[in-house]
């Protein structure tokens, strides 16, 4: 008799789907077809499927599966930036070009101190360079290039060199690395090309100054590395220079952070200031002698208590800083007036107001002059941009000097450096 395959009407109670029924006959049962259960349904090895379509089909890992005959990575050449990840995805194919699922591949990178590469294909870039990633299946492989790159979120350069954060936090410098000043633990005298600052810190802002930076990590502590002269490092160890990151003492939480010449001045979370460093001049209102850690600043003479500033910035020979709402916004100098940069030329002030009408937004600190720029403090809208010391306008060291600057009136940013200045309008 001939085996017969039927649909019978019943539905499984348990699978709740249709059953498929042989009527058996007098067949041997060594002839009797056999089924194969796939995720869709039973069904005969050689007559039935799971659906239709006409596009190539992956043989499977059956008893006989065919063979990895390449391996595509995509996307190739892709772009990472340094301490983020990538996603790379790679396909085997046999010799038809068919996708072949079910295969084990595996990931390697060969340049391991660039990135390297999960086994799932996620790639981690560890610094700036071309890495090579591989990516094998059954003896084949395909390597793609992925371009690891340096992108900074914040900048800030010194006399001698000049550091950069990464979005993670992650601190790179470059340039002259006396005295440890890249705070990368290297020994050579200079690096042309950015090196990452040692011990993993996370910080949100950094500053450079002559021979050392500085920077504020996620918990708002203070870390210093380079020269320490003066004690600008503010360690707590007079001239012990630091070749990585040095935690600035006192438990100190600070909002700002300025690094000058041999000095660094900061401001904590009720906007009071603090310096370290060189006390020459006056660079630290209230102390005769350096600093090798923080000092709260001085009251100005005949003030009811210590200023509030939401910045400073710190010269060669000058402090200045924006004084809080509290204490009327204003731009407040101490330290060296040989050329009138702060007052008259006639004293170094322990303080002295900028007497200028003025509402500032920034200000520079160079050699022997600042500049600044803000609106009129009367009508709050006529802009004024000034330079107070040296005469910016034909370079004559000329004391008691005040150029306006019209061109840069209204200016949103500016910076000067030691005999320049910069704004952005």
């Amino acid at each position: 008799m001939t085996p017969r395959l039927g649909l019978g009407g019943a539905m499984s109670t348990l699978a709740n789907r249709p059953t498929l029924h042989l009527v058996e006959g007098s067949m041997s049962p060594s002839l009797r077809p056999r089924f194969v259960l796939f995720g869709c349904a039973l069904v005969l090895p050689l007559a039935l499927g799971c659906g239709g379509g006409d596009g190539a089909t992956d043989p499977g890992p059956g008893p006989n599966p065919a063979p990895v005959a390449s391996v595509t990575v995509t996307p190739d050449n892709s772009l990472v930036v340094v301490d983020d990840v990538a996603q790379l995805t790679a396909q085997p194919k046999d010799s038809a070009g068919t996708s072949l699922t079910g295969r084990t591949v595996t990931w390697s990178s060969l340049d391991e101190t660039l990135a390297t590469v999960s086994a799932t294909g996620q790639v981690s870039a560890l610094s700036y360079g071309d890495a090579r990633i591989v990516a094998a299946s059954e003896g084949k492989s395909d390597t793609v290039v992925v371009r690891a790159r340096l992108r900074f979120t914040q900048i800030s350069a010194g006399m001698n060199m000049t550091c950069g954060l990464l979005a993670s936090g992650a601190a790179w410098c470059w340039g002259l690395n006396a005295n440890g000043m890249l705070g990368a633990r290297l020994s050579g005298d200079t690096s042309q090309a950015p090196v990452r600052v040692a011990d993993g810190h996370r910080f949100t802002t950094i500053s450079v100054g002559q021979a050392h930076a500085c920077a504020l990590d996620q918990d708002l502590a203070a870390w210093c590395w380079g020269g320490n002269f003066s004690g600008s490092l503010g360690t707590g160890m007079p001239d012990q220079n630091a070749n990585a990151p040095a935690r600035v003492t006192g438990d100190h939480r600070f909002l700002t952070i300025s690094a000058g010449p041999s000095i660094t001045c900061a401001t904590d979370e009720s906007h009071l200031a603090y310096c370290w460093g060189s006390a020459f001049r006056n660079l630290i209102p209230g102390r005769a002698d350096d600093a090798a850690f923080p000092v709260a600043i001085a009251a100005p003479p005949d003030y009811p208590g210590p200023l509030t500033f939401d910045s400073i910035k710190t010269g060669l020979g000058d402090n200045c800083g924006i004084a809080g709402e509290i204490d009327g916004g204003d731009l407040w100098c101490w330290g060296d007036d040989s050329f009138g940069q702060v007052v008259d030329a006639s004293t170094d002030p322990v303080y002295a107001l900028i007497g200028v009408p003025l509402t500032p937004s920034d200000f520079g600190v160079g050699v022997n002059f600042i500049c600044y720029t803000g609106v009129d403090r009367g009508d709050r809208q006529t802009p004024i941009a000034q330079c107070r010391g040296t005469d910016m306008a034909s370079g004559a060291m000329t004391p008691n000097t005040v150029n306006d600057l019209p061109s840069i009136a209204g200016a949103v940013a500016m910076d000067v450096g030691a005999a320049f200045a910069c704004a952005l309008l």
